[in-house]
């Protein structure tokens, strides 16, 4: 990477994305290059990006950290497979938040085996709206809570763009302040008093795009089906099914439009910080994260990425989505709708990673955000 390019870099970065299951703020980075030995003629395999990090968010505010980047292709694979990754980063923010996690993606055996996880610890506070299509637009309520986490998948490929496996999770969420006089301090609302979570599942990854950090066509989807029981030494006890699907098109003058279809559904009493919502900056960008939450969540997305010039791309996206008590709730009424525009900027033009800027706006309001990676 240019002088130039990580000056610019060093101006404009701000960013946060999401770690997993329930997405939470991490940094962007900075490439520099490493190679296996110091033979020049050798294949480069080891990029790593870093950079002091400064970034805001309609959840953190300011916040200031350090993050990373590492990918790389274990000895022997070819430069065709997709590249491992781990995004270690420390954040401290201007809610008096820390965040702290290490998620990593990991390719090996030619891709006949797949591993993703993180290890973490948070201290966070989130504004709670109330539950179901609460719409006092004026309401909200803080909490804080802290907990250490622990996600751990494992997967076999089973057919060239089919992966199958299992999944462990653990929460150990410990809510240390709720507002007086809240719904939370006042209402009999299931984990209001914090709890471990833990659970068990199997899951599926379908793969077929050309790319993982900037697909132009192919299809991603994952199924999940997690169970919390106090037999895993959960505190609570419900079923978890998820969905996520999103589809890629090439124009002919090498712009992409993006589709996204997310679901997400709780059967049994699942804390409220578990539900299914919508909001943050992935699923409907503009409203806060948890905005609208209920056992059971629909989204669908659209993005248009038309490249401009040198590393530069925008973008336009549109998405609608709903929360229900239960799917025979789903109405036309209760929609939310979300929409905006953003730019990229491609950090890394060999496996095509990029610092994206989003706005989003609502019927309510709206945000921005900066982050690396793409939304879907």
């Amino acid at each position: 990477m240019s002088k130039h390019c990580l000056f610019v870099l060093l101006l404009l970065g701000l960013g946060w994305g999401n770690a997993n299951a329930a997405p939470l703020p991490v940094p962007p980075q900075v490439q520099t290059d490493s190679s296996e030995a110091a033979d020049s003629t050798r294949q480069r395999k080891v990029r790593l990006l870093a950079l002091p990090v400064v970034f805001f968010t309609p959840e953190t505010r300011w916040a200031f950290g350090a993050g990373a980047q590492l990918t790389w292709r274990f000895r022997g694979e070819p430069e065709s497979s997709k590249p491992s990754s781990v995004r270690p980063g420390f954040v401290y923010t201007q809610n008096r938040q820390i965040l702290f996690y290490v998620p990593w993606r990991l390719y090996y055996k030619n891709e006949d085996w797949l591993s993703t996880g993180e290890i973490g610890y948070y201290r966070f506070n989130f504004f709670f709206f109330g539950l179901g299509n609460y719409e006092d637009t004026q309401y909200q309520e803080i909490f804080d809570v802290t907990f250490p986490r622990l996600r751990f998948n494992v997967y076999k490929r089973i057919t060239p763009k089919l992966y199958l496996g299992g999944n462990y999770a653990f929460d150990g969420f410990d809510i240390t302040n709720v507002e007086d006089g809240g719904l939370l301090a006042t209402q009999p609302i299931t984990g209001n008093e914090g709890g471990i979570i833990s659970s068990l599942g199997v899951n599926g990854i379908w793969e077929s795009r050309d790319n993982i950090f900037f697909p132009t066509e192919g299809e991603y989807g994952e199924a999940w089906l997690i169970y919390n029981s106090p037999a895993f030494l959960s505190d609570f006890s419900f079923l978890r099914f998820t969905f996520d699907l999103s589809k890629y098109y090439e124009t002919p003058w090498e712009h992409v439009l993006a589709f996204n279809f997310y679901t997400d559904n709780i059967f049994g009493d699942a804390p409220f910080n578990q539900m299914a919502f919508v909001g943050g900056a992935r699923r409907l960008r503009g409203y806060y994260e948890g905005r609208y939450r209920d056992n059971h969540s629909l989204v669908t997305q659209m993005e248009y990425r038309a490249p401009l010039f040198w590393r530069i791309t925008a973008t336009a996206h549109i998405g609608a989505g709903w929360v229900a008590n239960s799917i025979s709730e789903y109405a036309l009424s209760d929609t939310r709708a979300s929409y905006g525009g953003g730019l990229r900027f491609m950090l890394d033009r060999k496996e095509k990673i990029n610092l994206r800027a989003d706005y989003g706006r609502t019927p309510i309001g709206g945000n921005f955000y900066l982050t690396v990676s793409e939304a879907f």
